[in-house]
């Protein structure tokens, strides 16, 4: 397994996992945690509520779910996030301990879903990250059959040399979702069988498959950039403007660096470059906020398919000696609290 980035941040990567980096690369100016472009009510739009990436736990201990957190989940028309693993059948284990390779327990995900009450159709999980093809491809596949056996809908592969395109319709609203991955640890794609993870976008009219499949709106789940840092580089920025300036993309939510990262409007659609992790492990603190985004999709015909608004929902990771619970920010021990305040301050207007 070799790393994707440069000698100088591959060797600064210990300090960055105990200590993410806060330098603002670009001079990005915080947006607000929550904006309306356009004044609605309750019948104009869908919620699609997006979380950071879903990680295993030491000792698969499945993380427990405030009441705040579940009802939010429930309140969404479909919530999205990033498998970061392969899910298997195999039992939990009190004795797991996870460093580079990850296998996800069936019973660890669904645990997490049963305590929403939100139907297994109404979840999407990205496979595409650098952790899919952690236990080989045949476990991917494996990975890809339980999401589909539970209920969810899984994406980022593809089969049979087809567009890495899932098409949902809800309220009359056409959605297309696109995953893909900048690198992974381990290869799970096939050229010759057509069949894997989608590494990579370019070279795909989008703007003609959206008109060809008569999308509403296009959402793109890229894992990208650096780990443990708050602000993305000026390169990620660079392809953010071109796949929502010009090749159609309405919406982007990003994976991959465990932390928060900013959001920034473009003329064509908005980008959310990180939303860190929904759980799991991680030593550094600031891992142990958690964002839930929540994207209001216009549904009238006067705004189909346009971003109408936003809100930024904030709850942090709580580790006890035998339970791990995820509990709004304002039920969290006070110093804790206020170092996590501190560090969405950087990146969000509060």
């Amino acid at each position: 397994m070799g790393s994707p980035y440069p000698l100088h941040y591959t060797l600064r990567w210990p300090f960055y996992y105990t200590w993410p980096s806060v330098k603002n690369h670009s001079s990005m100016s915080p947006k607000p945690v929550e904006h309306h472009f356009t004044p609605v009510d309750n019948k104009d739009y869908i919620s699609l509520n997006f979380c950071g990436d879903i990680m295993l736990t030491q000792k698969d201990r499945v993380p427990l779910l405030h009441p705040a957190v579940t009802t939010l989940i429930n309140s969404a028309d479909l919530f999205i996030g990033n498998c970061e693993a392969p899910v298997g059948p195999h039992d939990l284990n009190p004795a797991a301990k996870y460093n580079l390779i990850y296998h996800m327990p069936r019973l660890f995900l669904t645990r997490i879903m049963q305590q929403t009450n939100l139907p297994p159709n109404q979840w999407i999980l990205s496979l595409a990250n650098n952790h899919a093809g952690d236990k080989g491809k045949e476990a991917f596949f494996t990975s890809v059959n339980i999401l589909q056996d539970i209920g969810v809908t899984p994406v980022g592969h593809i089969q049979h040399n087809e567009l890495p395109l899932t098409i949902m319709e809800r309220n009359g609203l056409r959605i297309g979702i696109v995953a893909w991955t900048h690198w992974m640890n381990r290869k799970v794609f096939s050229i010759r069988e057509g069949a894997g993870l989608f590494e990579h976008i370019e070279g795909i009219n989008w703007n003609e498959v959206k008109k060809s499949k008569e999308l509403d709106i296009l959402i793109g789940l890229p894992h990208w950039e650096y780990e443990f840092q708050h602000f993305p580089k000026n390169k990620t920025r660079h392809i953010a403007s071109n796949l929502i300036n010009n090749a159609g993309f309405n919406l982007l939510i990003g994976a991959h660096p465990h932390t928060l990262m900013p959001m920034e409007w473009f003329p064509n659609g908005i980008c959310a470059y990180s939303l860190g992790n929904f759980c799991g492990l991680g030593m550094a603190w600031p891992v142990r906020l958690i964002p839930i985004l929540e994207v209001k999709v216009g549904i009238r015909p006067e705004h189909k398919g346009n971003i109408i608004g936003y809100k930024l929902h904030y709850f942090a990771q709580v580790n006890n000696k035998d339970t791990m619970e995820i509990l709004p920010l304002s039920e969290v021990a006070p110093t804790l609290k206020a170092k996590l305040l501190k560090r969405l301050a950087l990146v969000y207007q509060i």
